[in-house]
């Protein structure tokens, strides 16, 4: 099971600290069996180092929205620490479309080149934008053919160098098209 949690409902919550007590103690008050990752979805660079103090399992940081370099340059220092502690580091590159706790993403196609400059850092998973967003496709968004298109474009590059990280985000509406597209 995997409970996601944004930096707006950590803070609704009244902090990280409160949401992984509160997670522990359902486990344990529940007698729940299954493995249970606590994860910050979409996390600032500050907002992970609160998650790992917190206790979360895994984080995400958007660095989507930052210059490639400093992308690279906060995501390598959070897989060290995040490699020494034992949790799931989800980094991101070219912005998921839509608007998710006040970011907001036009939903463009990364660069493949920089995907793998982010992934040869060690990251658990990618998640690389290819005109998907969050939510339903409205007015404005790609066609789903066209994300389809791109899609294929940033991610078979990728498929050689994945081993078992590649993710598509807010993907439910590309999903059978990715899935069943002949590529």
């Amino acid at each position: 099971v995997i409970l996601g949690v944004s930096e707006g409902a950590g803070k609704y919550m009244t902090g990280f600290g409160t949401v992984a007590a509160m997670v522990k103690a359902m486990i344990e008050e529940m007698n729940i069996t299954v493995p249970v990752a606590l994860h910050l979805d979409h996390g600032t660079y500050e907002g992970c180092y609160k998650c790992i103090k917190a206790g979360f399992s895994s984080i995400m940081f958007d660095g989507s929205h930052l210059p490639i370099e400093e992308n690279i340059e906060k995501t390598k220092e959070l897989v060290a620490v995040c490699k020494g502690m034992g949790m799931s580091l989800e980094a991101e590159v070219g912005s998921i479309g839509g608007e998710e706790d006040g970011v907001v993403g036009m939903g463009e196609c990364a660069d493949p080149e920089e995907c793998k400059k982010i992934a040869d850092l060690g990251v658990t998973m990618l998640a690389a934008g290819i005109g998907n967003i969050h939510g339903v496709l409205s007015q404005g968004s790609l066609p789903l053919e066209e994300v389809v298109f791109w899609g294929a474009g940033v991610l078979l590059p990728l498929w050689d160098w994945a081993e078992d990280w590649l993710l598509v985000e807010a993907g439910a509406e590309l999903w059978e098209e990715l899935c069943c597209a002949e590529l």
